[in-house]
């Protein structure tokens, strides 16, 4: 009984496993594209958007990377949000050529 169980728990955790392998990767694209059509029509409205949606869109993934510094800083949450919105508005100024003061 007891093998039985271990087994049926090495199943449940590989199976769990495995669908997060597909899950994750698929919510952060999705919630990448979200974010920059978001800016993207947001440029738009203020004509500040000299590129295609495609650069937008790497902006903003470039701009996730800040997010691997919450397993490194404890608490850090605060900074990556800060980082990540500094590393936008940055994009934005050199992506698609606006002035910085507009890109903030």
């Amino acid at each position: 009984n007891a093998r039985l169980f271990g087994g049926l728990l090495v199943s449940i955790a590989l199976t769990v496993g495995f669908v997060l392998c597909i899950i994750v990767p698929m919510c952060a694209t999705i919630g990448n594209l979200i974010s920059a059509a978001s800016l993207h029509i947001c440029l738009l409205i203020c004509g500040g958007s000299k590129q295609t949606f495609d650069t937008t869109f790497r902006i903003v993934c470039y701009a996730q990377a800040a997010v691997m510094w919450v397993l490194i800083i404890p608490g850090g949450v605060l900074a990556v949000l800060i980082w990540n919105l500094i590393l936008v508005v940055i994009g934005i100024h050199k992506g698609h050529e606006v002035p910085m003061q507009r890109a903030v």
